[in-house]
C-alpha cells in the first residue's frame, strides 16, 4: 500500500510519507526509494509524517508543519509502526518488508535522534 492510501492507520490521519534513519548516519525516505528498495538493516529510526498539519509561533512568524510520528528502540520497523520479534512477522504478513534495527553506542544514537527530531518535513 502506497503512503498516499494509508489513512487511519496511526490516529486518523493520513500517510503523507517515510524517512528511515540509520546507524551510520544516512537516511532513506519516501521522497527518494521505495519502502521495499530502501536498506533493510540498521535501522535507528522511522519518522512516519502526515498530510495534515499544525501551526507553530517561532518568534515573531507562524509556521505550518506536518504532525509526524516517530518509531525507535525496536527490533522491526514496517509500514507504519515498529515493535520486538514477536510482532514483526504478524505484521511482515499483512504489511511490506521489515525493517532490522540494531544497537549502536548511545552517543551515536542521541545524535541520530537529535537530527530526526530536527526534520519537521518531509
Amino acid at each position: 500500500m502506497s503512503a498516499e492510501q494509508q489513512t487511519g492507520g496511526i490516529g486518523g490521519l493520513t500517510v503523507d510519507g517515510w524517512r528511515l534513519y540509520y546507524g551510520d548516519n544516512t537516511t532513506a525516505d519516501s521522497l527518494h526509494t521505495t519502502w521495499q528498495q530502501a536498506p533493510s538493516e540498521n535501522v535507528q529510526i522511522l519518522s512516519v509524517y502526515f498530510k495534515e498539519t499544525y501551526n507553530i509561533w517561532e518568534g515573531d512568524e507562524l509556521k505550518t508543519y506536518p504532525y509526524r510520528q516517530m518509531f525507535f528502540y525496536c527490533d522491526y520497523y514496517w509500514p507504519f509502526g515498529a515493535g520486538n520479534s514477536h510482532e514483526a512477522w504478524a505484521a511482515a504478513e499483512v504489511n511490506e518488508q521489515p525493517k532490522r534495527g540494531q544497537l549502536i553506542p548511545d552517543q551515536d544514537w542521541w545524535a541520530i535522534y537529535n537530527s530526526a527530531f530536527a526534520d519537521l518535513t518531509l
